[in-house]
């Protein structure tokens, strides 16, 4: 059987709307690094629409991720 993980943005107030409007200046290689291994470790990734249209353009030109979460 297979687990379910999710990963939000999520302020410690409980705010997860609109994301891009409040973490850049909390954005570190520290976090990008925690992601993209959160993300690496995946076989399978769910996106909502949005999401999905605006990683549908970039994802094709990229190297396939190593399960470090590098390229």
């Amino acid at each position: 059987m297979r687990k379910i993980a999710a990963g939000m943005f999520v302020s410690l107030d409980g705010v997860h709307e609109a994301p891009e409007n409040w973490t850049f200046d909390y954005f570190t290689d520290e976090v990008g690094d925690a992601i993209m291994s959160s993300m690496a470790a995946a076989d399978t990734l769910l996106l909502g629409r949005k999401t999905y249209q605006e990683f549908a353009d970039v994802w094709p030109g990229r190297a396939p991720m190593t399960r470090s979460g590098r390229s």
